[in-house]
């Protein structure tokens, strides 16, 4: 079927005809076309040539239309591809939009807990005096201090790290730690309120971060979006 206006559709049969007219006059004759017009016209030449032009148009038209329908099949090829383009642009902007944000937030739950560990030894020292008591806050300070300043040095070294297979190993280490930390901070709800509730939002925060950054991840590497 043609794809064109009506009057558009009248020009181009006039120019199909002339057309066929020419190929006659060259005597150039498609075999197929001219025994299926003298089949049906019971040999009658005469009646033979005006089914013979009829169906030659038409076989124009339906090459005409093929034609027409193999660039509509490239458009939308094209267009299929273009928004794959675009959604893996998008894609991969969501990844390093998300590995930003993600570090930001594992920075302040690691100042937190620097502050927390700071508060811990401040404890300590209050119980200098009382034996295991000390020991025991000092020893949870330290340990949370020590592991804070390390979390955080992984941090820095994320955010100047281009490769994505590497900066998913260092986030795998801080999600494995964090994620627990804020867990446990929730317990200290029964203590604080706040710090209760500050470390629940850490929770879920962290929670929706690891699932964007490995969605993401996961898609850029199904499509290869790393080695393009």
């Amino acid at each position: 079927m043609f794809n064109f206006s009506t009057k558009e559709q009248r020009k181009v049969e006039e120019q199909l005809y002339s057309s066929v007219t020419e190929e006659i006059e060259r005597n150039e004759i498609h075999k197929p076309l001219w025994t299926r017009a003298l089949a049906n016209s019971d040999n009658d030449k005469q009646k033979a040539q005006a089914l013979y032009i009829k169906y030659r148009v038409q076989k124009l038209k339906d090459e005409i239309s093929d034609q027409q329908e193999l660039q509509r099949e490239q458009r939308r090829k094209e267009e299929r591809a273009q928004v794959k383009v675009q959604k893996d642009g998008r894609n991969f902007g969501t990844l390093n939009t998300t590995v930003k944000n993600t570090v930001s937030t594992f920075q302040w739950l690691i100042l937190a807990m620097i502050l927390l560990s700071v508060g811990i030894l401040f404890f300590a020292y209050l119980f200098y005096d009382s034996g295991d008591s000390y020991e025991l806050w000092a020893l949870t300070g330290g340990v949370f201090m020590v592991l804070g300043l390390y979390l955080f040095y992984l941090t820095r070294k994320v955010s100047k790290i281009s490769d994505h297979f590497e900066i998913k190993k260092r986030l795998n280490v801080l999600f494995l730690i964090l994620i627990p930390f804020s867990l446990l901070g929730i317990t200290l709800g029964a203590v604080s309120p706040i710090i209760g509730l500050v470390m629940f939002l850490a929770f879920v925060g962290l929670t929706i971060r690891a699932i964007k950054f490995y969605t993401a991840f996961n898609y850029a590497k199904r499509n290869n979006l790393f080695n393009s």
